[in-house]
């Protein structure tokens, strides 16, 4: 008999982005029992982590080639950080369904020797998965392009968040030193260098600070004198978005960036804070859907921080209701369900 228990499958652990975004609190809202394969556990499968945990990832490996289906998968990104898909194309065609999600664009990260996740090319991963999988669950247009060609059955869900799980900011006065905040994961922080001359004329002009929200901690080089760090943890997060005056979302203009899905302007708006961000794929639309700013020239940047710093508090206020009923209309977890179990636990 087929069981409506779904086997959830990430390479990375319960407190990471896509693991709860895409999977874990799409189960809570639906109060679907869900069973959670996650490598070991972590935030990262960089080589030089897992070398140094080697039992922890060959009990992964073993137990990803043992994993007994009987009833609904749903795959995010990738099994196994080792592998070049036949993991995946095993594990989605045992599901019943087997699904294949995506929220970054992996055909687009390629990476040559002397790096060792060369040898595990992450595009011809996703290809096959894609191939293998009963459908596709993309997070955008962008995404769904490229899955179209390896799978006839491709559903757009963008990556949603639970509005009501946010402290929305209390206050829309901006703060007598202002916040200009940040929230992501390590790897992508080097995105805020693309606009490290905005944010410094900000700073020169206000005062402002950066307040970068990750588990991170590398230097930022021209960045750095105005950076406040808070360690990301799964009990802090909330409240430290709640204390950005603005929240910001810049992304290069390139293959890998347009396949993001606007997750960190989702967050700002859910929590009452104006957003500025860059008009590259999946945020273009998001800017729209939540009344947030787009910018894209150094000069553009400037004057939209300043003008959100300076802005009365009523004029922040009416900002701030717009992007949270653009979050319930377009991107809260009750808007997408009826597609979101038909895609995933339908036949």
């Amino acid at each position: 008999m087929r069981s409506d228990r779904l086997t959830l499958v990430s390479a990375y652990g319960a407190e990471a982005a896509t693991t709860r975004a895409r999977g874990l609190e799409w189960a809570a809202h639906l109060g679907v029992e869900v069973d959670l394969v996650d490598y070991v556990g972590g935030s990262t499968n960089r080589p030089a982590d897992l070398a140094r945990r080697p039992s922890a990832a060959w009990a992964a490996e073993r137990g990803l080639r043992t994993l007994d289906l009987s009833g609904p998968l749903l795959l995010l990104r990738e099994a196994s950080p080792f592998s070049r898909g036949g993991i995946e194309s095993r594990l989605l065609r045992s599901g019943a369904p087997g699904v294949y999600d995506l929220d970054d664009a992996l055909y687009a990260d390629v990476r040559r020797l002397p790096d060792p996740a060369a040898l595990f090319p992450k595009r011809l991963k996703a290809e096959r998965a894609a191939r293998s999988a009963r459908r596709v669950v993309v997070g955008n247009e962008v995404l769904a392009g490229w899955a179209a060609r390896c799978n006839r059955d491709v559903v757009i869900i963008p990556t949603c968040v639970e509005p009501d799980d946010y402290v929305v900011r209390a206050q829309h006065a901006v703060a007598a030193v202002p916040v200009i905040g940040w929230i992501g994961s390590p790897a992508t922080e080097r995105y805020l260098l693309d606009v490290a001359d905005a944010l410094l004329a900000v700073h020169r002009r206000t005062g402002a600070v950066l307040r970068v929200v990750s588990a991170g901690g590398a230097d930022l080089g021209p960045l750095q004198p105005m950076v406040e760090r808070v360690p990301w943890t799964p009990t802090t997060w909330r409240d430290a978005i709640a204390t950005f005056d603005v929240g910001i979302g810049p992304l290069p203009d390139h293959a890998f960036a347009r396949g993001k899905c606007a997750y960190k302007l989702l967050q700002y708006a859910a929590a009452g804070v104006p957003v500025v961000g860059s008009p590259v794929g999946s945020n273009a639309t998001a800017l729209e859907r939540i009344g947030g700013i787009a910018a894209t020239a150094s000069s553009e940047w400037t004057d939209a921080l300043i003008d959100l710093l300076t802005a009365a508090s009523d004029d922040r206020a009416a900002m701030a209701g717009r992007g949270l009923a653009g979050v319930r209309e377009h991107y809260s977890y009750a808007a997408w369900s009826p597609v979101w179990r038909a895609a995933v636990l339908g036949s």
